[in-house]
């Protein structure tokens, strides 16, 4: 996992880090009209061309609804563009991964945390692998512990990666 901190009252040392700073303020500005208590979570997947919002939620562990965020469409369409953006610019550090998982934590004073990595699980279960009969057998309880943040712990069997 690499982690990137930051401050939204520094200026960006690169062009990943401004649309990282993009992407941060959308997500304020939709949860402002919120009672939010700081600091905001949101983890989410993107292991194609789409990205999945798995989980948004306070510090009190509240989930929050992202209407707010992702209303009218053009919203969405704009934080998706955005987050493809930082998803390529991976010849650029801090963001010199690939990845599929990312974990962004918004503080109230204006810090951040950006965290991200490559999940080989998430990778298998929205590739081309899927036609493979191992993943067309995964339970719902394997698939849901895949999409979260930890996914399968390191000795879980992955019958669909070995072959």
């Amino acid at each position: 996992m690499i982690e990137v901190k930051g401050n939204l009252v520094d200026i960006a040392s690169n062009a990943a880090i401004c649309v990282l700073q993009e992407l941060i303020k959308l997500i304020q500005k939709g949860v402002r009209n919120i009672d939010t208590i700081y600091p905001v979570e949101i983890y989410f997947i993107k292991p194609n061309n789409h990205t999945c919002i798995i989980e948004a939620k306070n510090k009190l562990d509240d989930s929050l609804q992202l209407s707010n965020l992702f209303y009218p469409k053009e919203k969405k369409a704009h934080f998706d563009k955005r987050l493809e953006i930082l998803h390529d610019c991976t010849r650029i550090k801090p963001f010199n991964q690939k990845w599929n998982k990312a974990r962004l934590i918004i503080h109230d004073d204006q810090r951040y945390i950006f965290q991200y990595k490559f999940d080989r699980d998430i990778h298998a279960a929205y590739s081309v692998m899927q036609g493979q009969s191992e993943l067309k057998r995964l339970d719902e309880e394997t698939f849901k512990k895949i999409r979260t943040w930890e996914g399968l712990s390191n000795n879980h069997p992955r019958p669909w990666l070995s072959s």
